[in-house]
């Protein structure tokens, strides 16, 4: 349990970092600011999608289903990268509008290793019978949900044309992930 909530701080310190990252931003052009976000995300040991997809799929021996939801996610991507870590036993990606911003964040992990629910996260279940969670808060909206053997998180914050961001956009990406 302690893993799992040292994941979840993880991620969380990660979302304000990227928040400062984000007004922090200096007037370069776009390639020059593609450049340095790619850079970091180099440094902090993420290759593209479709490698650490790759790496998880082989390690588990089933496909987390997420190769098609980048048409649902609710802006124009620019930069997509990939991590897969095996000692954290977790998948992460990461779609980006490096102009407005944006950030569109999906971590997929085994069930076991399932994230325990905050307090300030609201359950409920989708038409199909799925349970779900999530709460918005801070400028980010945060989405669980279980499919098959993996736990899924998903989460956005509200810049750029994210702003009005809603659970429908959520709850396609799930039918897209279960299907």
């Amino acid at each position: 349990m302690k893993k799992t909530r040292r994941c979840f701080v993880f991620f969380l310190i990660f979302i304000m970092c990227f928040k400062l990252i984000s007004i922090n931003v200096s007037a370069n052009s776009q390639t020059e600011e593609q450049t340095k976000i790619a850079k970091y995300y180099k440094k902090s040991g993420y290759t593209n999608d479709q490698e650490a997809i790759e790496k998880f799929k082989n390690s588990y021996n089933q496909d987390p289903n997420i190769n098609n939801i980048k048409k649902y996610i609710p802006f124009e991507i620019s930069l997509i990268k990939g991590s897969f870590d095996k000692n954290q036993e977790r998948l992460d990606l990461e779609y980006l509008n490096t102009k407005s911003k944006a950030l569109f964040k999906v971590m997929v992990f085994p069930i076991e290793k399932e994230i325990p629910l905050g307090s300030s996260e609201i359950r409920s279940t989708m038409e199909d019978g799925t349970p779900y969670s999530y709460q918005k808060d801070d400028g980010f909206y945060i989405f669980r949900f279980n499919a098959g053997k993996f736990s899924y998180v998903l989460s956005s914050n509200f810049l750029g044309e994210n702003q009005n961001i809603d659970k429908e956009v959520f709850f396609e990406i799930v039918k897209e992930i279960k299907n």
